[in-house]
């Protein structure tokens, strides 16, 4: 493996072990292609003390993680915009507030290429560590992640300062009242790095944020995604009720792409070919999807939007496998497909032996 800096990047090399087999496979370029996934992933466990009973919707009606993301927009407007009825497009001070970056940030006209793009990826989601649960009560307490991705983790003040804020004005069904009662940092095997922040003491602490280098790719050659939340990817024009791996792999590379290209400072040297190509030609072992309904009712239009998806598993082995292992690896912290800031598209990997 390659080494990775602190920043979050972190690339593979072909190991030797899989030589033979890729140079039968894909001929001798295949020995040549390294790439990186330079993105730094800040992962904030925040812990609410509810002062009531908590209560959120139903996943028919956007789940947890639907109420969050509302929360989090609407707090986060009405911190820092002068008015709220202003639109982010037209505003005079959207050059100088972080709400366009994380909420409705756009490619730079400076971009040509780039610029049609007017779907961005946000920089952040999150994740309550339960999500099927709906209800706590006043001696239990809700937890939940914010994965701030790339530059949005310069934006951690002004989360913790909206989630404060919310606390105060109530969170979901019934606005119930809360206190932020810690946050910490979390690396990528869900260790504690430290105290982020104290609310007993209202203190604010500096913590580096690990590294999300990935470790070795599993020797047995087989590893399973297990999606957690519904995935919604779409394929050949429709919503693929049982997604094929290479379709996973496709919108992971394009949303890691977007991802590092608009909100990392590192250039993206990615042949999209060859991994589409690495992606068809590993093998899927063993796969179960059945479909899981989800809605969410938009706060200003009160339109209903589709979030249902495909929860599952698919399991792949292979020598192509290797080089997708990084992709793979980030993926679990970045999710897939659409709606991933409404909470769809995460999956674990699991490794096996």
């Amino acid at each position: 493996m390659r080494g990775s800096s602190a920043s979050g990047a972190f690339g593979i090399c072909v190991q030797e072990r899989w030589a033979p087999n890729l140079v039968a496979l894909f001929g001798e370029r295949a020995m040549k292609r390294s790439f990186e996934v330079p993105l730094a992933v800040s992962r904030y466990r925040f812990t609410l003390a509810p002062k009531g009973t908590l209560r959120f919707p139903a996943a028919h009606r956007g789940g947890v993680a639907t109420a969050l993301r509302g929360a989090l927009g609407w707090g986060l407007k009405g911190l820092l915009c002068p008015d709220v009825r202003w639109a982010c497009p037209g505003c005079p001070l959207k050059e100088r507030c972080i709400y366009p970056v994380v909420f409705t940030h756009r490619p730079s006209s400076a971009i040509p290429k780039l610029s049609k793009n007017m779907d961005l990826p946000r920089p952040f989601l999150l994740r309550p560590l339960d999500p099927g649960r709906l209800e706590y009560s006043a001696d239990e307490p809700f937890v939940f992640d914010l994965h701030a991705l790339g530059k949005a983790a310069e934006a951690f003040p002004f989360f913790l300062i909206t989630w404060r804020e919310v606390g105060v004005a109530g969170l979901g069904i019934g606005r119930c009242r809360f206190e932020v009662r810690e946050v910490r940092l979390i690396d990528s095997e869900g260790r504690d790095c430290g105290l982020a922040y104290d609310g007993s003491e209202n203190l604010v602490y500096s913590v580096p944020s690990p590294s999300y280098e990935p470790p070795p790719c599993p020797r047995s050659e087989t590893v399973t995604l297990l999606f957690k939340t519904p995935v919604t990817l779409k394929s050949a024009g429709g919503i693929r009720r049982e997604p094929r791996f290479s379709e996973i792999v496709r919108r992971l590379r394009d949303r890691l792409s977007s991802l590092i290209q608009f909100y990392s400072d590192r250039e993206l040297g990615w042949d999209f070919k060859w991994i589409a190509e690495m992606a068809d030609e590993v093998e899927e072992v063993d796969s179960a999807w059945w479909w899981q309904p989800a809605a969410r009712r938009a706060g200003r239009s009160r339109a209903l939007h589709d979030l249902g998806g495909a929860v599952g598993f698919v399991t792949v082995r292979g020598p192509a496998l290797e080089p997708l292992w990084p992709l793979l690896w980030m993926g679990q912290f970045v999710g897939v497909g659409k709606h991933v800031v409404f909470g769809n598209g995460w999956y674990e990997v699991k490794r096996l032996g």
